[in-house]
């Protein structure tokens, strides 16, 4: 579905936490704010393709958030808003709509194999956004807040 991944361009995301009450977001927003200026910018990275068990239509890129304190940076943030840490943060980019025939199931696990434990991108995170969505895949998201990282004074 080549026309989902310009329409999800804007939007790819990885997941935090989902279920959020409208009325708890402003409280969310300034936890989270409170956080990120103890800890600073989270650094990432993000590894090959993967596919899955559920949602076996995507294909997902796996982020690996930097360790801090033993671990990762992003459990933090879950904690402030009330999740359990999930250890498992993915970016899904592409969309399978139709079942792929046996030459292409075969190209994209190859595809797979040769990229999943790369390295793809290393990037420090500037800010995290909260969304008010009413789809999985974000597409009708609206950002309710920006909340910068601000970088750590010595």
């Amino acid at each position: 579905a080549w026309e989902l991944c310009e329409r999800r361009r804007s939007r790819l995301h990885a997941t935090l936490a989902g279920g959020i009450q409208e009325a708890d977001l402003d409280r969310i927003v300034a936890l989270v704010q409170d956080l990120l200026d103890r800890i600073g910018p989270i650094s990432v990275c993000l590894k090959g393709p993967f596919m899955g068990t559920r949602n076996t239509g995507r294909i997902y890129f796996p982020v690996y958030p930097q360790k801090i304190g033993g671990e990762d940076a992003l459990a933090p943030v879950q904690a402030c808003i009330g999740g359990s840490p999930t250890k498992l943060y993915l970016v899904g980019y592409y969309h399978l709509h139709e079942e792929l025939d046996p030459k292409e199931t075969s190209e994209l696990a190859e595809l797979i194999d040769r990229w999943r434990e790369r390295v793809l991108v290393e990037t420090t995170i500037p800010l995290l956004e909260i969304y008010a969505v009413n789809d999985d895949l974000a597409l009708s998201a609206r950002v309710h807040a920006k909340i910068p990282a601000r970088e750590q004074q010595a």
